[in-house]
């Protein structure tokens, strides 16, 4: 197989790494990201000014997965066709736009939530080109490292945006926070089209030694199914605790006493924090899958976020530097895990179809999340007084919601274990 680049050929065995293309990448991905979570920032605001229950915030959290869902099938498939780069300048671009009216115009729920599905759209649209513009150009030995590095920036710029967005929207408003974290996705946008790398388009009819093809490795293949599970019970665990944290804060925070835009400013700060001191994980879980194997590594992370998760939301009330001890203990686990998936993919489907089968596990995996981030508002309704909630301004209860998570994340360990005892030697080896 080979690719074509301007003015370059790539043969395959031959690695063409541009210095730098790992960083600056990540620098964009960590300005788009800022788009991702800023919802999340002003949810208490938007619960107030909208009249939103539970189930209600939780549909508008995850219409942003929704619109991701939707775009990583289409960016993947394009993907492979058209190249990353242009994938990726397109889509950010949205991204965007999309923000800059969410900002200016949504005034009601359904507006919003069709402007943060089409946010999502955007986003899928940088992620997914960007991990397969670096699978492209870095060897298997240093992929999990890379591919983690990428995604340590995606969290960077997650809690970037509980930062910018809370403290914006604590003195300027809902309004101006959004708008200035979603026009960071435009300059984005134009560097990324301003690189000269990442134009590879694959020429169909080769196929990598040992790699399996689009149908037979996403309709057959008993691995790539097991994995898109893994990934799917991490990213039900792991999307819907990004999007409700900041609310589950804010409940803490008010909880001890803070009075309501108090509590949304230390809420944000706290919450950015934990998220803050996560940004290495995923590179270092990559690092330790590139030498232990990939499975083994799922098993053991996605154990321990598992059970730190069935017992997180029962520390709400607890001092806060609770919080600092156990945050970024959970978030250390449940971080690790992020890339290692997409990781073993690259290495066992076929370089032609590698970005359709990515976005289809993306798809599935989102879809997950989805259903994650409304069914944990719908445990919040089920499990709180809604006489009590609309007295207070916020949910008192959030155990029972944690444990949903925790339980249905162990379920990544379990298969990936069962899969381990009789097939030791599928796992990607360094």
């Amino acid at each position: 197989m080979s690719f074509k680049k301007r003015g370059l050929w790539k043969e395959e065995g031959v690695i063409f790494k541009p210095k730098g293309m790992i960083w600056l990448l990540g620098l964009i991905q960590f300005l788009i990201t800022l788009s991702w979570q800023n919802i999340s920032a002003v949810l208490p605001v938007l619960q107030l000014e909208w009249g939103l229950d539970g189930s209600a915030a939780g549909i508008l959290l995850s219409s942003t997965g929704i619109g991701f869902s939707v775009g990583a099938l289409a960016s993947g498939y394009l993907s492979d066709r058209l190249g990353g780069r242009p994938v990726f300048s397109i889509f950010s671009l949205m991204c965007g736009v999309f923000g800059m009216l969410f900002a200016v115009y949504a005034d009601n729920y359904a507006l919003g939530v069709l402007l943060r599905t089409l946010v999502g759209l955007g986003l899928s649209g940088s992620y997914l080109p960007g991990m397969l513009m670096l699978a492209e150009e870095y060897p298997p030995r240093d992929r999990g490292k890379t591919l983690g590095l990428f995604t340590s920036f995606f969290t960077a710029g997650v809690s970037a945006s509980y930062y910018i967005t809370g403290l914006v929207t604590a003195t300027l408003g809902w309004r101006a926070g959004m708008f200035i974290t979603a026009f960071l996705s435009i300059p984005a946008s134009l560097l990324n089209y301003s690189m000269r790398i990442g134009d590879t388009v694959r020429e169909r009819g080769g196929k990598r030694h040992g790699g399996i093809g689009f149908r037979a490795g996403l309709l057959r293949d008993k691995i790539v199914w097991l994995m898109t599970l893994a990934y799917m019970s991490h990213c039900w665990e792991m999307l819907a605790v990004r999007i409700w944290l900041i609310p589950y804060l804010n409940a803490w925070t008010r909880l001890l006493g803070y009075g309501v835009r108090e509590a949304l400013a230390v809420s944000s700060v706290l919450g950015g924090t934990v998220v803050l001191s996560s940004v290495v994980f995923p590179g270092v879980g990559g690092w330790l899958s590139d030498r232990v194997g990939r499975y083994r590594s799922i098993v053991l992370f996605t154990s321990a976020s598992g059970l730190i998760a069935v017992l997180f939301g029962w520390l709400m009330g607890q001092p806060l530097y609770t919080l600092y001890l156990v945050g970024p203990l959970y978030f250390f686990f449940a971080m690790l895990d992020s890339a290692i998936s997409k990781a073993s993919i690259t290495e066992t489907v076929s370089a032609e179809h590698v970005g359709s089968v990515l976005g289809l596990m993306t798809l599935f995996g989102q879809l997950a999340g989805v259903v994650s981030i409304s069914a944990f508002g719908w445990v919040l309704d089920q499990t709180n007084d809604l006489e009590t909630v609309a007295s207070l301004g916020y949910f008192p209860i959030w155990g029972w919601a944690f444990t949903f998570l925790g339980v249905i994340a162990l379920i990544a360990p379990f298969v990936i274990y069962l899969f381990m005892r009789g097939e030791w030697r599928l796992d990607p080896k360094p």
